[in-house]
């Protein structure tokens, strides 16, 4: 799953949903977020029903980040996902910097470095 572009000055909410539905009754009990590579901030990740509501900022321009979550559950399944986020130009929702590239490469550059967040 791709979340959608932001400029390395934006902080923004991304609604995350589970890789699977819950079954009835289940809630997600906690779980964890790792961003690679460094650089990428996660301002707070919120259990939003069977989505997760993850606050993003900062980030370097022109990379592309893989946040890796797990998540358990109340019936003791355990859920591990990853979604990507390209991180464009300064500008982003700059009227001006409509028509700008902000193709998302095609090999993510991963480097060292990581950022790990936990939640619930």
């Amino acid at each position: 799953m791709a979340l959608r572009t932001k400029a390395p000055e934006d902080r923004l909410d991304y609604l995350v949903p589970l890789p699977l539905p819950l079954l009835a009754g289940e809630t997600i009990l906690g779980g964890t977020v790792t961003v690679l590579p460094a650089g990428l901030t996660v301002d707070s990740v919120q259990l939003d029903g069977a989505d997760l509501l993850v606050w993003l900022a900062a980030g370097a321009a022109q990379t592309l980040y893989t946040l890796a979550f797990t998540a358990s559950t109340s019936q003791g399944r355990g859920f591990v996902w990853r979604v990507t986020l390209y991180v464009g130009t300064s500008g982003l929702d700059d009227p001006a910097a409509i028509g700008a590239s902000t193709a998302v490469p095609a090999a993510s550059g991963e480097g060292p470095g990581f950022l790990a967040f936990t939640f619930g």
